[in-house]
């Protein structure tokens, strides 16, 4: 419908795409696999291959979004939610990071999780910016590790959208944004809508008008 019939339309947002791997799930065992075999839950494919026929699905949804961008000209939204996981860095011991819950694997083959970070034009977490304080047994602040008994956060009164990757979290943008963006509750789109090309340029075509 939003490709092949008139509308108004001018963003298509998915809330979520973590939810949605439910679907393409089971869509990827609808599909089944190359002998046609079918599967109820893409874990009863063989030696986890349903993984695998599952980035067909995913690439056929990511073409389907490119589509209603590149010729409808349309704003692509996808809001995922995110998973505390291990980083494996090469260069470093392994750390913790914020990262898109999304299936991931080693496997580039099977990978949902990379072929959605690829395919982005930007990723954005949100945020609250909360800090700690390392306390100790009287309720004073210390940084000598032997006295510290407990740790408290503080902050969190202000959300930020953080555009741009640290090692804590995975994040991205081809758009200039700055590396912080504040967020205020309702007024998300409006903060990133003057970099989003499609939407700053209609805000220029309307002043002009």
């Amino acid at each position: 419908m939003l490709y092949n019939e008139d509308h108004d339309f001018q963003t298509v947002v998915i809330d979520s795409v973590t939810e949605l791997q439910r679907l393409v799930f089971a869509e990827t065992g609808q599909r089944g696999d190359d002998e046609g075999k079918t599967y109820s839950r893409i874990e009863d494919f063989p030696y986890g291959k349903g993984y695998v026929y599952a980035m067909a699905v995913w690439s056929d949804l990511l073409q389907g979004l490119d589509m209603l961008r590149r010729d409808r000209g349309m704003t692509v939204i996808l809001i995922a939610h995110s998973i505390v996981g291990s980083f494996n860095d090469p260069e470093a011991p392994a750390y913790d990071q914020y990262q898109l819950a999304i299936h991931a694997s080693a496997k580039t083959n099977g990978d949902h999780r990379g072929l959605i970070e690829r395919d982005m034009d930007a990723i954005i977490l949100m945020k609250k910016n909360v800090a700690t304080k390392a306390e100790d047994k009287h309720g004073v602040a210390t940084t000598k590790d032997k006295s510290v008994v407990r740790t408290r956060a503080t902050g969190g009164d202000t959300i930020l959208l953080h555009t741009v990757g640290k090692p804590a979290f995975t994040a991205k943008n081809r758009y200039g944004m700055p590396a912080q963006i504040r967020y205020d509750k309702g007024q998300g789109f409006v903060a990133l809508a003057p970099y989003l090309p499609i939407t700053s340029a209609a805000a220029e075509q309307q002043k002009a008008a």
